[in-house]
């Protein structure tokens, strides 16, 4: 404000003059104050718009100064505004790439949480990025070389056919673009490197099921916005990576986070069930589902629910809920301890020890 255009305003022109500026940069006008804004402005009085619209001072050679403020069609157009601040395009390119880049992130993170997803595309790609080739480095947070992973077409779904791994420096440079625009670039999307498993056979993983004939031999992927009768069979391939999915689960329990249900199998209860013998396991895992069912603000995340579950048997052991013992029966005149064993256990990890030991021996 201490430039000499200023000195001969009053305090009104100078805050009218504050009030255009803040307006321009807020609805990007690129300078242009329309006469309709113009009526909202706090100091819109004639006297401070007179000031503004007329030459205040001279220059050093005598030539006067234009004024801040210049006629318009739709209003006023502030003096020498794009010399000082950048162009609305230029604004609105800025702004959306902060919004990919935390769409990205977001995206980043979404993968990361689905275990199955990553196995699935760092099995077909391994080490190396699908657009140059290099090996990128996991460890590397902020590097150009850092390991991530690239959305293909940025409106396709999130399935191991439209997700690529990349370096940073090839997923920055494509941004939002798809493969049709990333030529423009010089970019390309390579085929999977040489002895990865292509994508017909990663989505058939563990299922037995035969390559998928829409995919090509170079392993480039197709375009996923053409295979909608392809996305139902690689989602349900995803669906059966993880261990349990041979066997079909005896009570399913509602979680929150990426997957909304987790399936407890007949394998875990028959384990829990050898590590506590004197609960009825099954009973208070239909418990657990009724707890879960009443109290949706308390439900787990599919990986914490085996320690969820486990820690409900331990309190039930702890507050003495526990079934009568099945097992065998003690000697007369001999009481089993709380654990089932006879002798007594001191403590429970002594009891879960001798337990496995006596699974090995009757085995044997």
């Amino acid at each position: 404000m201490r430039h000499p255009k200023f000195l001969a305003l009053s305090g009104n022109a100078i805050a009218l003059w504050d009030e255009g500026k803040d307006y321009c940069d807020e609805h990007q006008t690129d300078g242009i104050i329309p006469g309709e804004a113009l009526k909202t402005f706090r100091f819109r009085g004639v006297k401070s718009i007179a000031l503004l619209i007329q030459s205040c001072g001279q220059k050093t050679d005598g030539t006067p100064y234009a004024p801040l403020w210049t006629a318009h069609a739709h209003g006023y157009r502030m003096h020498d505004y794009l010399d000082h601040n950048d162009c609305r395009e230029v604004v609105l390119a800025r702004i959306s790439d902060k919004d990919w880049d935390r769409a990205r992130n977001d995206f980043v993170r979404r993968v990361n949480r689905d275990r199955a997803l990553v196995q699935l595309i760092r099995r077909r790609d391994g080490d190396y990025c699908r657009y140059c080739g290099s090996e990128v480095n996991w460890a590397d947070r902020r590097g150009p070389q850092g390991g991530t992973y690239d959305h293909v077409d940025p409106d396709g779904p999130e399935l191991v056919t439209n997700i690529v791994v990349a370096c940073r420096s090839c997923n920055s440079r494509k941004g939002n673009r798809s493969l049709a625009h990333i030529k423009t670039l010089g970019m390309c999307l390579k085929p999977a490197p040489a002895g990865s498993r292509r994508d017909h056979d990663v989505a058939g993983l563990d299922r037995g099921q035969k390559p998928n004939p829409n995919y090509t031999e170079n392993g480039q992927i197709p375009n996923p916005t053409t295979e909608a009768a392809t996305t139902t069979e690689t989602a349900r391939a995803l669906k059966n990576v993880s261990a349990e999915a041979s066997s079909a689960p005896v009570l399913v329990f509602p979680t929150v986070g990426t997957s909304s249900t987790w399936g407890l199998s007949s394998t875990q209860v028959a384990e829990w069930q050898g590590l506590f013998p004197n609960i009825d396991v099954l009973s208070e895992m239909r418990k657990a589902v009724a707890w879960v069912l009443a109290n949706p603000a308390k439900r787990k995340t599919a990986k914490g629910m085996p320690r969820f579950l486990v820690s409900w048997l331990m309190r039930v052991v702890d507050t003495g809920r526990r079934q009568g013992f099945q097992g065998s029966t003690p000697a007369a005149g001999k009481m089993a301890d709380w654990y089932g064993h006879f002798p007594h256990c001191r403590n429970e990890q002594e009891c879960v020890k001798r337990f496995l030991a006596e699974s090995k021996a009757e085995a044997v």
